[in-house]
């Protein structure tokens, strides 16, 4: 089905489908980020002490998050269909 809006013809697809090169680029930032806080904050309330738990010097990066984040959604990407 096919939906005129401005003289431009839209599909029904959703926004962000498939995988491209700048969307895994995009995950791996996230998921360093997010993957840093979240261990700094089971850190500190786990022991009272806010530790800076990044790997590199600049910035509240672990790429090692973000890696892990990427390959996870190669290998979810893949499955189409439920496992019986």
């Amino acid at each position: 089905m096919q939906v005129k809006l401005f003289n431009k013809t839209k599909t029904n697809e959703p926004f962000a489908y498939g995988m491209s090169f700048y969307k895994l680029v995009w995950c791996f930032s996230l998921g360093s980020i997010f993957g840093t806080w979240y261990e700094e904050i089971l850190t500190f309330i786990k022991f009272g002490v806010w530790e800076n738990r990044s790997a590199v010097i600049i910035g509240p990066f672990n790429p090692l998050y973000g890696t892990a984040y990427v390959v996870a959604l190669l290998l979810f990407f893949k499955v189409k269909k439920p496992i019986d």
